[in-house]
């Protein structure tokens, strides 16, 4: 059992098909597709890849079906790095799937999906001895029981940090974000959970339901986060992008990994941003993350990281 892991992250796992076209089938007919790709997937897994990629060692709670697809995720991710040993297999589980369908002549993405069966965490099930030795928890809006356990136990344990990905309204989601130290949310969950547009009302409301530091991200219009004292800004860096599939999820794995090293904010959103922008070069969530290296590199072409930050990162 690894006993030295930096992040763990909770949520929903699964295995990722993705499907690239350059003009969309029409109906009754055959596409020959240019490739096929089989990875693993999920918001929080995607997370705990990417910061897997830069060097940081993560775990990952979920739960899998001992069938085809589970066997195929679980090994997937432990290709990636990640440490599998609390991720569950249950015989009597279906393990979810995402289709995603890449359009790579706009370069956007349609994604289809099946949640499983059986595939909720028993909280009784998890192993806190294992869990606390986490600097961050991550959760992604999935596997909600567990999430708010872990969130509520995790406030007792010295030096954890909480860190949400809103993706989208689920049932019980505002208390999951009362209880995290850090939310950052969609824009879609932004226009459901305020009826609008503007990211300064909204992150004034993720505050008011309890959360201390909000951020939210709006695609090709780059990030914002708030303190509660202070606002800060990104803008998207412009890249070649071919798939944005898994972009909010390298966010977040960027955001951590400024988290990790005690960066400012407005640090970490650089670093969040590079992660994604790259992220968004290759096809499906993780075929283009990158390692430090690679990131360092795209940021300093870009004048993004100064070199004190620069030193914080390779002490």
């Amino acid at each position: 059992m690894n006993l030295s892991l930096d992040v763990i992250g909770i949520g929903h796992v699964t295995s990722d098909i993705v499907c690239p076209f350059e003009k969309w089938p029409e109906t009754d007919t055959k596409t020959i597709l240019p490739g096929l790709t089989l990875s693993g997937g999920g918001p929080t897994a995607n997370a705990m890849a990417a910061l897997a990629r830069l060097g940081v060692a993560c775990g990952l709670v979920g739960k899998l079906g001992d069938d085809l697809l589970g066997r195929f995720a679980r090994e997937a991710h432990a290709s990636d790095g990640i440490d599998i040993s609390h991720l569950q297999i249950d015989p009597g589980t279906e393990s979810p799937v995402s289709v995603i369908l890449c359009d790579l002549t706009r370069s956007t993405r349609t994604i289809l999906l099946t949640k499983g069966r059986g595939t909720t965490l028993d909280p009784a099930t998890l192993d806190h001895a294992w869990l606390r030795q986490a600097r961050v928890i991550h959760f992604d809006g999935h596997q909600m029981p567990a999430s708010l356990a872990v969130a509520r136990a995790a406030k007792s344990w010295p030096g954890a940090r909480t860190v949400l990905d809103a993706g989208s309204m689920k049932p019980h989601l505002p208390e999951l974000i009362g209880l995290c130290d850090v939310v950052f949310a969609s824009a879609r969950f932004m226009r459901e959970l305020t009826g609008g547009e503007d990211p300064e009302r909204f992150m004034q409301a993720l505050h008011e339901l309890g959360a201390p530091v909000a951020g939210v991200t709006l695609g090709a219009r780059g990030s914002m986060l708030s303190d509660g004292k202070r606002h800060f800004k990104q803008p998207a860096f412009e890249v070649a992008a071919k798939d944005t599939t898994g972009a909010g999820d390298a966010f977040h794995g960027g955001l951590i990994y400024g988290l990790l090293h005690g960066l400012a904010w407005d640090a970490c959103l650089r670093i969040a941003s590079s992660v994604a922008a790259i992220k968004c070069t290759g096809l499906g969530a993780r075929s283009a993350l990158p390692g430090r290296d690679a990131m360092m590199q795209f940021m300093a072409e870009r004048q993004a990281i100064s070199q004190e930050d620069e030193l914080r990162l390779f002490r």
